[in-house]
């Protein structure tokens, strides 16, 4: 006997969802990125169960059952799935991806369902219900896209939709207090809805009064459970949270400011000096002035800024915020000036989100990152050029042209990428200055901008690359700067990102075991190396860090 078509559907999504995803790099494994896909999914598909149960079951009692029971079970293939793909696919940590599994579609699938089986109950027409599943389903996404594009978090924290952990190049994603605490709220509204779910079955007994206050108290103790804990861990952080965990502020012409309590007043003043500095160097070579200031957000260190506004390792700018957001209180500091480039350009590009994008929603990181990238001064030696032009000796350098597309910069790796883009743009601003870069920031229309096509711009860049000269020791120090692949093709990316933030907070004897299973999960990288051969030298290993160093000098 075929189940019902409500059944049937929601089961061979999931498990056609979990089948092309085993063939997805990382999504390919049990971990975070699975286990958000299968949440996005399970919103339609659970919905979908609970209101076939509560159509069809005559009791509440048993609509309840089946739409939890049903909601459970379809998300069980697509976890076999998973788990046997490991067989073809490395998995690091099964135990934290299968706590991921756990905490993102289960309860959502959970919660989901309970609407459903609320829905159809409530509801008494068919029309009516799905258009109730809508609103119920698009409304808190759109509340979630509003708050990612008005407010500083590049996290998210959605009952419904789960948890959307902020940048892809963020590869520290922690299963902490935050997450578990908020999923509770999650059961606590599944919990509600089937106490509402009652009364509206009792409703001519209770009267209308009663069941008034009824769907109050649902919605009254999700609100006051949210206002109460989201604050204070972290799940519902506004600008004003932040602003007061910022409360120094300094002014400078173009700019404001907001600096941790604990920066002190020489840290201030250096900070204040070199935005400024930025400020006009940038305006000058950009030929823009901020129309409003631009808000500068410096939080002490990464961990305050993961907790507040996400990118644990990732420097943020939001240009149609007008608003930049880094940590370290050091000077000079290594990213401002580039974040800097974004907030100012975006004078430059339309809204919504003022940086180049294909249509008006998908950013063309190539330019972006690539102007900013072409004005930042390097560090070291070598600069960008001699960089880009390493990486054409070794044929490591991606093609400029994908990474110009939507999907192209973010599929590469993020080291080779932001050089060769950067040394493009900057090519383009020194051969034909700045007014049509500006043109092609706003529309990405090469041939309109420069009376040739991308490809005739490519060519003369490439020549350009090609008569530098680049020497042997430039192209081995380029083999290991740029070995690393992206993080689409890097076995246990979370992992490692894990295992290094865990040296860094380790006692130096500890640090040295952690090191050596990040080398083991990288190959025994030079690179990796060299950081086991300096975490034996604070253990206070000198023989370790001996042999480790001359095996690395002899390896040249």
């Amino acid at each position: 006997m075929r189940p019902p078509v409500w059944i049937a559907w929601p089961f061979v999504a999931q498990l056609g969802l979990g089948v092309a995803l085993c063939f997805v790099p990382l999504f390919d494994l049990l971990a975070y990125e699975f286990a958000f896909a299968v949440t996005l999914l399970a919103v339609p598909t659970s919905m979908a169960l609970g209101l076939g149960a509560g159509r069809v079951a005559p009791r509440l009692r048993l609509a309840v059952a089946a739409a939890t029971t049903l909601a459970v079970a379809h998300l069980v293939p697509p976890l076999v799935l998973i788990s046997a793909n490991a067989l073809r696919v490395r998995n690091c940590d099964y135990l934290d991806g299968l706590a991921f599994y756990a905490l993102l579609p289960l309860p959502t699938a959970l919660y989901a369902a309970l609407l459903g089986v609320t829905i159809a109950r409530v509801a008494p027409r068919r029309a009516l219900q799905r258009t109730l599943a809508a609103l119920v389903c698009l409304v808190p996404l759109g509340q979630t896209l509003a708050r990612l594009y008005l407010e500083p978090p590049i996290f998210a924290y959605d009952h419904l939709w789960g948890h959307f952990a902020g940048s892809l190049y963020d590869e520290t994603i922690n299963l902490g207090a935050t997450l578990v605490v908020f999923r509770l709220g999650t059961l606590v509204r599944a919990a509600l809805l089937v106490g509402f779910a009652v009364a509206w079955q009792r409703r001519v007994e209770l009267g209308r009064l009663r069941l008034a206050a009824a769907g109050a108290v649902v919605v009254l103790t999700a609100a006051l459970y949210d206002a109460a804990l989201g604050p204070r861990l972290g799940y519902r952080v506004s600008r004003a949270d932040i602003e007061r965990a910022l409360p120094v502020v300094v002014e400078v012409p173009g700019a404001v400011l907001h600096l941790p309590a604990r920066a002190g007043a020489d840290e201030r003043q250096a900070l204040a000096d070199e935005a400024a500095y930025h400020l006009e160097l940038l305006g000058d070579r950009l030929g823009v002035t901020p129309a409003e200031p631009i808000a500068i957000y410096v939080y002490a260190n990464a961990d305050e800024k993961a907790a507040l506004m996400g990118g644990r390792t990732t420097q943020i700018a939001k240009p149609w915020l007008g608003e930049i957001h880094v940590h370290d209180l050091r000077v000079p500091h290594r990213v401002m000036a580039h974040e800097l480039v974004h907030a100012l350009a975006a004078a430059w590009a339309a809204p919504p989100l003022h940086v180049p994008a294909e249509g008006w929603w998908w950013p063309n990181m190539g330019l972006t990152e690539g102007l900013a990238e072409a004005l930042t001064v390097e560090e070291g030696d070598v600069d960008l050029d001699h960089w880009a032009a390493a990486l054409r000796r070794l044929e490591l350098a991606p093609d400029l042209e994908r990474l110009l597309s939507p999907t192209g910069f973010w599929s590469a790796p993020s080291a080779r990428a932001y050089t060769v883009a950067g040394s493009f743009v900057r090519h383009l601003l020194r051969i034909h200055g700045t007014a049509p870069f500006a043109r092609v920031y706003r529309d990405g229309d090469f041939a309109a901008a420069y009376g040739q096509p991308l490809a005739a711009l490519l060519a003369e860049w490439h020549a350009a690359l090609d008569r530098l000269p680049v020497g042997e020791a430039e192209l081995r120090l380029a083999t290991d700067r740029f070995r690393q692949p992206s993080i689409f093709a890097r076995p246990c990316a979370h992992e490692i990102a894990a295992l290094r933030a865990a040296a860094a907070r380790a006692e130096p004897a500890a640090a040295v075991e952690v090191q050596q299973q990040i080398c083991a999960h990288l190959g025994q990288a030079p690179s990796c190396q060299l950081d086991l051969a300096l975490a034996r030298l604070r253990a206070g290993d000198q023989a370790g860090f001996a042999a480790a160093a001359e095996a690395l000098l002899a390896d040249e």
